[in-house]
């Protein structure tokens, strides 16, 4: 039962099995990493543009409220 042989079968699929992904699997870590930049480039854009956004309507409201006044 735990002869060397028995314990080669049982270790080797493993090992080669984790050799043989590795570069499957950091290349899924690459295109999570490069998702998740791209989400956080796509959060900022969208937080810069809600910012600029803002910054409009209030010099917008600012300028029809001194045209008000003036009237």
């Amino acid at each position: 039962m735990f002869t060397p042989q028995s314990v080669a079968h049982k270790v080797g699929p493993s090992l080669t099995w984790n050799i043989l992904n590795f570069g499957r699997i950091r290349n899924k870590i690459h295109a999570q990493e490069a998702r998740f930049e791209q989400a956080v480039r796509r959060y900022r854009t969208t937080v810069l543009t809600a910012a600029e956004e803002v910054e409009n309507a209030l010099a917008s409201y600012m300028l029809e409220r001194e045209r008000s006044k003036s009237l």
